[in-house]
């Protein structure tokens, strides 16, 4: 069953009354010492605790997404558990809007580490600019300081700290002219480089979303692309170069 059919089946099973305004929503999985997670998603009210019912989605691991999905506009309960377990470690609320698409981003830490895991509700950008493109960067590495970001050389981010989004002026997302970019995130206390995404092909009309992941600590530290616009699929993804490797998509 896909992931679209379960969260279907557990909205269905609710009683939601159709408005005809849907949301695009996403969800994330981006806590680097956190299992697979299943999560779970209710509207409030009433208030009714969703890991009651079938989780919207299953076995998500990290670095995967689910892929937006469709909710009426709601304010919603989301739940984050390890996968088959009942214990919420992420139990938070946020309002969906059918005019502002949103990824809910797992980060942090669920080992006792610090920050503990939890959710981070980014707005998306799903409009597309014809012949440029727009990038945003998320700050997902719970033991990285803040970074810069550089692309082909000029630095675009300054001082970005974990669990925050790029701000241009007041913009999370940059466009730029289509085209191949170099992007390097550095460290901006001592200007070491983190890591590198080299020939980036960014087409006409598409939104990424670049979030840095892992533990600089033990080495891990590295982005995870993931394309907001158009649909994600082997048009998007043929243009990530040599890091198509760290983008594993989750199938249905």
């Amino acid at each position: 069953m896909t992931d679209e059919n379960r969260i279907a089946i557990v909205l269905a099973s609710m009683s939601l009354l159709a408005t005809g305004a849907f949301a695009q929503v996403r969800v994330i999985h981006a806590s680097p010492d956190t299992p697979a997670v299943d999560v779970y998603a209710a509207p409030t009210p009433p208030g009714a605790d969703p890991v009651n019912d079938d989780p919207a989605i299953s076995g998500l691991e990290f670095t995967q997404d689910s892929g937006y999905i469709a909710l009426p506009s709601d304010t919603y309960n989301f739940q984050v558990t390890l996968a088959g377990d009942t214990a919420a470690a992420i139990n938070a609320d946020a309002a969906i809007d059918e005019n502002v698409p949103v990824s809910v981003v797992a980060l942090g830490l669920s080992g006792g580490g610090s920050p503990a895991i939890f959710p981070g509700i980014f707005a998306d950008d799903r409009t597309s600019s014809p012949g440029n493109a727009k990038f945003r960067i998320i700050h997902g590495s719970p033991d990285t300081p803040a970074v810069d970001v550089l692309a082909n050389g000029g630095t675009i981010v300054d001082g970005l700290t974990f669990g925050n989004a790029s701000d241009f002026s007041g913009e999370s997302y940059i466009e730029v002219p289509a085209g191949r970019y170099d992007f390097e995130v550095r460290l901006d206390s001592t200007g070491d480089l983190g890591f590198a995404v080299n020939d980036f092909l960014a087409r006409p009309g598409f939104n990424y979303t670049i979030i840095a992941v892992g533990l600089a600590g033990d080495g891990t530290l590295a982005p995870l692309p993931l394309v907001d616009i158009p649909a994600p699929g082997a048009v998007g993804v043929a243009g990530l170069g040599l890091i198509a490797a760290t983008r594993r998509r989750r199938s249905g």
